[in-house]
């Protein structure tokens, strides 16, 4: 049964449907994000037909015209929002200053970027897809059910984290990689999908089945950094926007992005940062639209 809802956040409408078919492109300066659960698709995207199989997710502005050819047992679901919902509006900024945050910060070129190889549709690797859909399903949940007074920024920080996991993917979906990187692109895959978990280089090498030199070789190779100094950098990426654009707890936080205990957080942060969340949630421009 198709499920059709409206809300409101920061006076703003956000929609998300249970069901969608693609007959109805989103509104003027709305983005909307679709998740192919399952089945398949064939659909004309502006001028290019793409065959699209579950798993994938699609990016959509309003200007992209979408027609959808034939589907077979599809299941799709849809978010569609203006991306002021994500709007700083707790810490009083000039609009210019507010945009330049939005537009530096949060990959929203996914739904513009054209170019032969990417057209909005993005597929996601197995490794990474559960994680997609786990983030996907939990935005809709806090939407439609209001748990708390913390649903808005829950629905945020899982949209948000859902546009990282895109945004990685969409660097592994365009571009060209060395063959020595491939055993590494696996472990980062791993990484961005189970970043609240524990990870150590013992448990990537035996689920890639290779050993500590190769793998820290080759993950070297690929990004410039080691296993453990990439993890904690990744997810400090996640904790400063969860500060700038939520009000979550530090608890909470610390939780939900692996480092178990704020204070533990805390300590990280200001180690890495040179100041305490505290200070970041509270004048994030002064470190971020430089």
């Amino acid at each position: 049964m198709s499920v059709q809802c409206c809300y409101k956040t920061n006076n703003l409408p956000i929609y998300f449907n249970s069901n969608e078919k693609f007959d109805k492109p989103p509104p003027k300066d709305h983005l909307q994000l679709i998740l192919i659960e399952s089945g398949c698709i064939s659909v004309r995207i502006n001028r290019n037909r793409c065959f699209i199989q579950s798993g994938a997710l699609i990016f959509r502005c309003s200007d992209t015209q979408v027609h959808m050819l034939y589907n077979n047992r599809l299941k799709a679901k849809s978010i569609t929002f203006k991306p002021e919902i994500f709007d700083i509006h707790k810490h009083s900024l000039a609009d210019e200053k507010r945009k330049l945050i939005l537009n530096k910060e949060l990959p929203f070129y996914l739904f513009f970027e054209v170019s032969p190889a990417y057209v909005g549709v993005l597929p996601i690797d197995n490794i990474v897809r559960p994680k997609a859909y786990a983030l996907f399903w939990s935005a809709i949940y806090e939407l439609e059910n209001k748990p708390d007074n913390m649903w808005h920024s829950r629905m945020l920080v899982s949209l948000i984290e859902l546009f990282r996991l895109a945004e990685d993917e969409y660097k592994r979906f365009t571009q060209e990689e060395k063959p020595i990187t491939s055993l590494a692109r696996q472990a980062l895959e791993y990484i961005h999908a189970h970043y609240d978990k524990d990870i150590t280089i013992g448990m990537l090498c035996r689920m890639l089945h290779t050993n500590h030199t190769t793998l820290l070789h080759n993950f070297r190779a690929l990004t410039g950094t080691t296993i453990g100094q990439y993890i904690i950098e990744y997810r400090l990426k996640l904790v400063c926007e969860a500060l700038m654009y939520t009000t979550l707890t530090l608890d909470e936080i610390a939780l939900k992005f692996g480092f178990k205990q704020a204070s533990y957080m805390s300590r990280v942060f200001r180690e890495r940062k040179g100041i305490t969340p505290g200070q970041y949630r509270r004048n994030p421009a002064a470190y971020v639209a430089k």
